[in-house]
C-alpha cells in the first residue's frame, strides 16, 4: 500500500497517489518491517522537487508484504520485489533454507546497497539507477481498502546521488545505537553474509560474519561486540523498522532496538550474550527460531504478534 511521506511533501489527496510515479524514480531506502517480515520501500520522484524555493522532495513509501498470510497479497508482493531486483540488477543468494525474517532482511540489505541512504557496511553509491514505476489502483479483498500495485523496470540511466534528493533523509524507527557506530566499509563480503543457515540447511555458525564485523566496527569490548553482532545477525537491527497497525503502535517491539534497555533479559541479543558467557556458545539457529514460534523469546521478538496499545 503506497502512502506519501507526510514529513517530506505537502498535503496531497490520496486519490492522486499514482501521479508521483509518472516521472523517473530512485530508490531512497529499504527496510525490514517488523513483525510482518515485509519490506518497506521509499522512492523519490527525481523530476519534481516540490516548491522551487524549498528543498522539498516528493517521496512515496509502500510495503511489499512478501510474507503475507494472504496468498494473493504475498504473490503480488513477490512479483513486485522480483521486478525491482531485476530493474536494479541485484543478484540474490540462495535463500531457500532461511527463516522468513532472514530472507526479508537479506532483500532489504541488498536493496539498501543500491539506495540513496545506503547500507551500514558498504559505500554509498555515487550514482543511482533511474526506475520506471507503473502504478495501478486496486481494492484489498481482505480489508476492502484502496491500495496500489507497482511494476518496476530500468530506464538504463543513472543520476548523481547528490542530485536525486534535495534534503537529508532518515528512515523512521531506526536502531537507537546506529549513531554510535562508525564502521569501515566491508570489502568483498560473502554472498551468504549474515544468513542463518548454509546451503544444506545447517547452522552457518558465526566465525566469518563476526570476524568481518570486528574488523569493520573496531569494537574491543567482547561483550559489547557480541551484543552488537547478535543485534545485527539475529535481530536485523541494521535494517529493522516497525510501522503502525490500524493506526496504533505495536506493544511488542524487540527489546533494546528502538528503545534503549540494556538489561540482558530484555532482548534476544542480550539473552544470547548471557548464554554465550555461561556456555561458550550461543543456541542454534533452529533453537532460536523455534523459541520464537513457541512465544519464548523476550518481548515477543520474532513471534509475529501484534498487540496494539
Amino acid at each position: 500500500m503506497t502512502k506519501l511521506n507526510s514529513n517530506l511533501v505537502p498535503k496531497v489527496n490520496p486519490d492522486l497517489g499514482t501521479e508521483i510515479f509518472k516521472d523517473p524514480m530512485v530508490l531512497v531506502c529499504a527496510q525490514l518491517l517488523y513483525p510482518n517480515y515485509g519490506i518497506k520501500i521509499t522512492l523519490v520522484n527525481v523530476k519534481d522537487h516540490g516548491f522551487p524555493s524549498l528543498p522539498v522532495d516528493r517521496t512515496a513509501t509502500f510495503v511489499l508484504m512478501i510474507n503475507s498470510q494472504h496468498d494473493d497479497q504475498r504473490q503480488q508482493a513477490r512479483r513486485e520485489l522480483k521486478m525491482l531486483l531485476q530493474a536494479l540488477n541485484i543478484k540474490t543468494p540462495d535463500l531457500n533454507n532461511q527463516p522468513e525474517q532472514v530472507e526479508a532482511a537479506t532483500y532489504a540489505r541488498l536493496l539498501q546497497q543500491h539506495s540513496w541512504y545506503g547500507w551500514l557496511f558498504t559505500e554509498k553509491p555515487e550514482k543511482l539507477d533511474l526506475l520506471k514505476v507503473d502504478a495501478a489502483r486496486g481494492v484489498s479483498k481482505q480489508h476492502h481498502k484502496k491500495f496500489i500495485n507497482h511494476s518496476f523496470s530500468s530506464l538504463n540511466k543513472q543520476i548523481n546521488r547528490n542530485d536525486a534528493i534535495k534534503r537529508d533523509f532518515s528512515p523512521e524507527s531506526s536502531w537507537w545505537y546506529l549513531k554510535s557506530l562508525h564502521p569501515k566499509v566491508i570489502q568483498d563480503f560473502p554472498n551468504n553474509f549474515l544468513l542463518w543457515k548454509d546451503g544444506n540447511g545447517e547452522d552457518r555458525g558465526d566465525v566469518t560474519d563476526i570476524n568481518l564485523l570486528t574488523d569493520s566496527l573496531g569494537i574491543t569490548n567482547k561483550k559489547l561486540l557480541l551484543a552488537v553482532f547478535y543485534q545485527i545477525k539475529f535481530e536485523m537491527a541494521d535494517v529493522l523498522c516497525f510501522d503502525q497497525f490500524y493506526g496504533k503502535n505495536t506493544a511488542n517491539l524487540p527489546g533494546n532496538i528502538f528503545n534503549r534497555n540494556p538489561k540482558l533479559e530484555a532482548s534476544l541479543a542480550g539473552e544470547l550474550v548471557a548464554h554465550h558467557a555461561l556456555h561458550g556458545f550461543r543456541p542454534t539457529v533452529d533453537q532460536i527460531y523455534q523459541a520464537g514460534i513457541e512465544d519464548k523469546l523476550p518481548n515477543h521478538a520474532w513471534n509475529g504478534r501484534w498487540m496494539s496499545v
